[in-house]
């Protein structure tokens, strides 16, 4: 017949599948009992016995979740103990149902990237190769999601002062560590809040568009699709006379001399 119950340790544990040779259970909490015997009992009556085969591990426990608030990409740091259950490493993380990328696990830190956009508030969950699992009850929560909603100018150089504004902007952190403008980074971040981020653009080798990004102190990356073109830099071709004293008028030549992201003038 089939099997209609299996204990562990004295605990009954939840049957996956029975057949003849192989009985696949899952271990329910683990007990306190020194009784190490793994026991089967079929539909029948039969009682299969394993003397001292099973032996229930400390349970795995979440201590802290740093940071608790973030967006995809937010970098996570899972503290604990056990956190393999008794596996060698873990197979998946999720923070509120949604799956993070694991950049590192030990029974005692896992470190993840958030993923995907999840909602609200929900629980940090470590599942090892086992299948065992390590739980924090709400232990996590996804926040606003970040966008760009505007890049001014969108056309610029070295040294063009360039406002990105819209919402979230610091991705759940404290700051913006990075900014790129067509992959390169800026000369100078000269302000930032959660609203607005204005920056300094660095110097580039290349004429062309790509995306804007921010990146921040949580681990989140902002991106706003082909927002900046790099143009041809401005430079200058000649200065005359290229000596003189107070009064001296001195004419430059060049081309692009007030920018090419719009100047007017020579400030």
């Amino acid at each position: 017949g089939a099997i209609a119950f299996v204990t562990l340790n004295g605990v009954n544990a939840s049957i996956v599948s029975d057949l003849p040779a192989t009985v696949v259970v899952r271990a329910a909490s683990a007990s306190a009992a020194p009784n190490t015997d793994v026991v089967l009992t079929s539909t029948s009556g039969a009682i299969v016995t394993g003397s001292g085969l099973w032996t229930y591990l400390i349970e795995g426990a979440i201590n802290n979740v740093t940071p608790n608030v973030g967006r995809q990409g937010t970098t996570v740091v899972i503290t604990g103990q056990a956190l393999l259950g008794g596996g060698t490493v873990a197979s998946s993380v999720t923070l509120c149902g949604v799956n993070a990328i694991i950049i590192s696990c030990t029974n005692t830190t896992c470190t993840v990237a958030a993923g995907g956009s999840g909602v609200g508030t929900g629980d940090v969950v470590i599942t090892s190769n086992t299948g065992s699992t390590v739980t924090s009850p709400g232990g996590f929560s996804y926040s606003v999601v970040s966008s760009i909603a505007a890049v001014t100018p969108q056309v610029g150089q070295w040294g063009t002062l360039v406002a990105i504004t819209g919402t979230n902007l610091l991705g759940g952190g404290a700051t913006v560590t990075q900014v790129l403008l067509n992959g390169v980074s800026v000369s100078q971040i000269v302000n930032y809040t959660n609203t607005a981020v204005y920056v300094k653009a660095g110097a580039s080798g290349s004429v062309g568009t790509g995306n804007v990004t921010l990146v921040c102190d949580s681990g989140a990356i902002i991106n706003a699709i082909d927002h900046w073109t790099y143009q041809v830099a401005s430079s200058i071709s000649t200065v005359s006379p290229t000596s003189g004293q107070v009064g001296t008028r001195v004419t430059i030549t060049g081309s692009n001399l007030l920018g090419v992201s719009g100047g007017s003038s020579i400030v």
